[in-house]
């Protein structure tokens, strides 16, 4: 430019052409933060919607909450009706126990069924909120009531006693009570499962939304560097300096960078933007997640096993006893075996007081966790002392220019200098925003992995809702079976189809048991499925190797997971082999005796089933609810990091404006242009602080990790008397 425009109009077109350059970096870095807010807004409706439908589940799980008791009433009810033809009480006492025992059943029905209608009200506006499809109903309404008001009227046709009608149709009152409860439970079940999968979509897109605001993080350096330059080519136009003419090549050298980060941000926005297209599909971009490494020896999950001295203290004893059994009386060994027993028993251990609980194990780890993070920081500070010894020797250089040096020099030494501690401000801000982001891309991933575990409990709980209405088929076989357990239940017409009639209940008993014991299958399974889920292996491999099914596969009997030949042949013969044992034994029993007797170890067996579904679902539930745990304490984590750094964007923007006002104040006042500076040293330790505290707070998010938590089991540590807590309790 001197060559060709000459020195006086070089001086004018050398800032206009690098402020030029500059303000198409500043632009880049509008429009990528502009998409990166874009990104974050449909986030954020994405999480409102989340929220609304989690509390209309809420009101669902709260109006089921009551449908357990109507069961267990309804149920009760039908076993204290069949007294009334036992010979058991009197015959006024027996007629008093039918019509009330009939009507309470029939109330109970009717208030499930109320129930019933509040669920699918709340299930369905969850599941409209969250785009899913509403859960339809095979039959209407008004003929399923129909239907389940004539059903037990069709009991009174049977040619037996009323007692034994009236106890026929409670028991299948109780069974349609198990029946819709059951459907209310698929309801709720359903729902979660909606509202799970747009958890996971959500926390797939808000890591999507951190990732492009990591880049983005990047274009406010790229916008200082830019107006430094722009400030230095402006100082030194004055000046004739031979380097003039780098000061534009450097700008387009910082457009060009911004160009490029501003399109990455804009490119991951718009993955952003796909991503929370569908609230109940994923995109084709999953999140890469990074896998954390922490130390191992601590790592370890809790040891719940006893003292060896705990598990030999019986034994002790007893050798104590037999070395010393000739001095020592019967009474005087009973009292100390039994001491020692309830010491094994009791609540209050030496050695427990003395060892550390898991709680206790959990916190010291996370305080464990933090303290090496504290030391982290400390080992920063000598970091920071040299960068602020440097910013210090700027500051004091920019003072000391107008005393010192003649005001040509000072007029290019004290815009220089004020640019410089503007870059040293904005590039702490860029770290500590950039630690922000990427503690809040691991919440999102303990967040996702949280909410897959949900869809296996959800899956879980499908297939066991299934078990109540089995386990109401069941306890109606077992009832009617008794009903017609007797010599004249059906006449001498009927006489001759009795027999058929009883092979009939048993045979429909063992299909029910054998039914539900394949649904146990399916229930473990899923239950165990949330299990493999866990750990901090949770990547992009982890999730496309988890089976995963939607609600309508699981109503058609598809959604199954592959279970092993030898378990469903060992869990289906244990729910069947009570039926046909006690159906054949003992012989010397009538016919109608072993189908009473086999019908009800049937009932018997599938209400096993039920516990044991109940205690896996439970189990898995757990565990999740422990993982979300950990996602909600990297959320806060990453959150109290965020705060920390909310007022590092307006140091910023604050040592920027002043940095302009050195440049222009430097040609009317250079002294009050020094004086300024110090403004900006003190905007550097500002800045510099928050940028740690930002830090450590992030580095505390990250270092949450779900290996904290226990799986949910049945801990096999502790005294007896907890175990039976936890297990009967709990």
């Amino acid at each position: 430019e001197p060559f060709v425009l000459g020195n006086a109009a070089t001086n004018l077109v050398l800032p206009l052409l690098t402020g030029g350059v500059g303000l198409l970096t500043v632009w880049q870095e509008r429009v990528g933060k502009e998409a990166t807010a874009v990104a974050k807004a449909a986030t954020a409706k994405l999480e409102r919607r989340q929220a609304e439908a989690e509390s209309l589940l809420g009101l669902a799980m709260l109006s089921s909450a009551a449908l357990p008791t109507y069961l267990a009433v309804s149920s009760t009810a039908a076993g204290v009706s069949c007294l009334g033809f036992l010979d058991v009480l009197s015959p006024s006492l027996s007629w008093a126990c039918g019509p009330p025992i009939l009507f309470l059943n029939s109330f109970a029905l009717l208030l499930t069924l109320v129930r019933y209608r509040q669920i699918q009200r709340y299930v369905a506006g969850a599941a409209r909120v969250v785009q899913a499809d509403v859960p339809k109903e095979q039959i209407p309404w008004f003929q399923r009531l129909l239907l389940l008001l004539l059903l037990p009227a069709l009991t009174f046709l049977i040619p037996v006693s009323m007692p034994r009608r009236i106890a026929a149709a409670a028991a299948l009152l109780a069974a349609e009570s198990g029946f819709v409860m059951a459907s209310a439970n698929r309801q709720i079940a359903m729902g979660e499962f909606y509202a799970a999968r747009a958890d996971r979509v959500c926390s797939r897109t808000e890591a999507w939304a951190q990732i492009s605001s990591t880049v983005a993080r990047g274009l406010p350096v790229t916008t200082a560097l830019a107006l430094v330059n722009t400030l230095i080519a402006t100082s030194l136009a004055a000046v004739q300096v031979p380097f003039s003419g780098v000061f534009p090549i450097l700008g387009v050298v910082y457009c060009v960078r911004a160009v490029q980060r501003g399109t990455e941000a804009r490119e991951l926005a718009a993955i952003t933007t796909q991503e929370c297209a569908s609230y109940q599909s994923f995109g084709p971009f999953p999140p890469p997640y990074q896998e954390q490494h922490y130390n191992e020896e601590r790592d370890q999950p809790v040891s719940t096993s006893k003292p060896a001295k705990r598990r030999l203290a019986l034994a002790s004893v007893l050798k104590e006893l037999i070395a010393q059994g000739q001095t020592i009386s019967i009474r005087s060994m009973l009292f100390k075996m039994g001491r020692v027993f309830v010491r094994l028993c009791g609540e209050d251990r030496l050695d427990q007081q003395d060892s550390p609980t898991e709680d206790v194990k959990v916190v010291r780890s996370v305080q464990a966790d933090l303290e090496e993070l504290r030391i982290t920081v400390r080992s920063n500070e000598k970091n920071w002392v040299r960068t602020g010894t440097f910013v210090g020797l700027v500051a004091a250089a920019a003072i000391c220019s107008p005393f010192l040096l003649s005001a040509e020099v000072a007029g290019v030494i004290l815009p220089v200098a004020g640019t410089s501690l503007t870059l040293f401000v904005v590039v702490a801000e860029a770290d500590a925003r950039s630690a922000v982001s990427q503690a809040k891309v691991h919440a999102a991933k303990l967040k996702e992995q949280s909410s897959t575990m949900e869809e296996s409990v959800t899956s879980s709980q499908l297939w066991k809702s299934y078990l109540f209405s089995l386990v109401g088929i069941s306890e109606a076989i077992a009832v009617f079976s008794l009903v017609l357990a007797h010599p004249s239940a059906f006449g001498r017409s009927w006489a001759f189809f009795s027999e058929g009639i009883y092979l009939l209940l048993i045979v429909a008993q063992t299909g029910v048991a054998y039914v539900s014991a394949m649904r146990l299958l399916q229930v473990q399974r899923w239950a165990d499925n949330v299990l493999r889920i866990r750990g901090n292996s949770f990547s992009v491999e982890r999730m496309r190797s988890t089976k995963e099914t939607s609600p309508q596969l699981i109503r058609e009997g598809k959604g199954r997971l592959p279970v092993s030949r030898r378990q469903r042949r060992f869990v289906t013969l244990a729910a069947i082999l009570p039926s046909i044992f006690f159906a054949a034994f003992p012989l010397s029993m009538s016919w109608s005796h072993r189908a009473v007797q086999s019908t009800a170890a049937g009932a018997l067996a599938v209400a096993i089933i039920l516990f044991y579904a109940e205690r896996a679902t439970w189990q898995a539930e757990q565990t999740q609810s422990s993982y979300q745990r950990a996602s909600a304490l990297s959320d806060a984590f990453s959150n109290r990091a965020e705060e920390q750094g909310a007022l590092l964007p307006f140091n910023s923007a604050a040592t920027i404006a002043v940095a302009g006002v050195i440049t222009f104040v430097t040609e009317v006042n250079p002294y009050t242009a020094a004086a300024l500076t110090i403004l900006q040293a003190l905007s550097w330790v500002i800045a510099s602080r928050k940028s740690v505290a930002t830090k450590f707070e992030s580095a505390a998010g990250l270092q949450v990790r779900s290996q904290f938590v226990q799986p949910g089991s049945i801990a096999e540590g502790g005294t007896l008397g907890r175990r039976l807590k936890s297990l009967f309790i709990r």
